[in-house]
């Protein structure tokens, strides 16, 4: 958005007018086109820096800084220095210049080097935003493109290396299928193959402790069902490649198949062009979850359902769970947020969890309650955000072509 203009000036009056952009909240009730752009700040976050000048906004610890760097942030630990360091209380306010006294006492030999050689101006002009991925300073769709695939999508080392990986980040935006579809198509074009995205899925970190307690849960009697706004590709890929296939009864979630070019497709769960599907929460036009589990509920009604899920597509369904239902929402992710900004509206009993660890224990020790407590033919559904589709929704869908795992 170009500062100033109508549609700036518009979300800033309604979602930030005391923020700015950048710690705005996305607030309650808010349209479709704000979310895309609020949940899309991570790919800003990615190359944006404050170019220092009267350094008046700028944290030592808190913002990005420091120019040609993967992280633009400090690496060296604060230990016993102030959190509110800012970067002012480098400078010499006398000589204005760099005070390599000061830096020599709280940064790490090569982080001192890298701060004294940023450049000061004698007007000291305002601190300022800029894009660091371009030498003009200004943000470019080509440059933000580039930068997320130089990060993560050298074919060699794919994988995210930790659960909140850039491979993460990338499918958990809430950007419509036809725009992964795109994706996919120059990724194809690029000469990234069907196989090597196969083995960054194989790669996907998962806790020791989730495939003992799906194994545990399908054990017990649970009936397993699959609510995400993946695609069937990469869900069916990992939970074959985990040996999970056959531990769950229903997939639902946008289809995904391999055309004979070899190009891995995504369709819509939902076709929005033809119709909305009329959900007024927070679902993004092309899958509302809460209407997948309305359905199983009406289908399913005698039976008990735990729903597990952490984004924001999530809260639909939680809000949709009965009294007699129980919800695990992943504490500190988006649907967390949403829930704790008004728990009575949620009916079901709830129960977060923060890692894999804390998740099988949460998760068994709910099957155990339920199992003491219901009757001895019972069985309950366990309802939790992977990712697919049942085939039988999407019978035009074409045939996907087999591929080796």
């Amino acid at each position: 958005m170009e500062r100033g203009s109508l549609i700036e000036q518009v979300l800033k009056g309604k979602y930030y007018p005391s923020k700015s952009f950048m710690e705005a909240d996305l607030g309650t009730s808010p349209s479709y086109t704000w979310r895309g752009i609020w949940e899309a700040r991570w790919v800003l976050r990615r190359g944006m820096r404050w170019r220092v000048g009267n350094d008046e906004k700028i944290r030592v610890w808190d913002d990005p800084w420091i120019p040609n760097t993967q992280t633009l942030r400090v690496l060296s630990p604060r230990g016993n220095v102030s959190s509110d360091l800012e970067v002012c209380d480098l400078i010499d306010p006398v000589k204005k210049c760099w005070d390599p006294t000061v830096i020599a006492g709280v940064f790490f030999p090569f982080e001192q080097q890298r701060i004294l050689n940023i450049p000061l101006s004698n007007r000291l002009p305002e601190d300022k935003l800029c894009w660091d991925l371009e030498k003009s300073g200004v943000y470019s769709v080509r440059s933000a493109y580039r930068a997320l695939f130089d990060d993560d999508w050298k074919m060699n080392e794919v994988a995210a290396t930790s659960s909140l990986g850039i491979w993460k980040k990338i499918w958990a935006v809430r950007v419509l299928p036809r725009t992964k579809d795109t994706l996919m198509k120059e990724m194809h074009e690029k000469g990234v193959t069907i196989y090597d995205i196969v083995e960054v899925l194989k790669r996907t970190p998962i806790h020791p402790q989730i495939v003992p307690a799906i194994k545990a849960a399908h054990d017990a009697g649970c009936e397993l069902r699959i609510v995400s706004d993946a695609n069937t590709f990469f869900i069916e890929t990992i939970l074959d490649h985990l040996g999970l296939s056959d531990y769950f009864s229903e997939i639902n979630t946008n289809p995904g198949y391999v055309d004979e070019e070899g190009r891995l497709r995504i369709l819509p769960h939902h076709d929005f062009t033809k119709s909305p599907h009329g959900c007024c929460n927070p679902c993004p036009p092309n899958m509302c979850k809460g209407l997948v589990i309305k359905r199983l509920l009406c289908e399913h009604g005698n039976k008990k359902f735990i729903y597990l899920g952490d984004g924001i597509g999530d809260y639909c369904p939680s809000l949709r769970l009965r009294e007699s239902d129980y919800l695990m929402p992943r504490k500190d992710f988006p649907v967390w947020d949403l829930i704790s900004n008004n728990p009575k509206l949620i009916k079901s009993k709830i129960h977060e969890w923060t890692d894999g660890a804390e998740f099988e224990r949460v998760l068994l020790s709910l099957i155990q309650a339920i199992i003491t407590n219901a009757d001895a033919n019972q069985f309950f559904n366990l309802d939790c955000k992977f990712e697919s589709l049942p085939i039988s929704s999407h019978d035009a869908m074409p045939q996907a072509l087999r591929v080796p795992i």
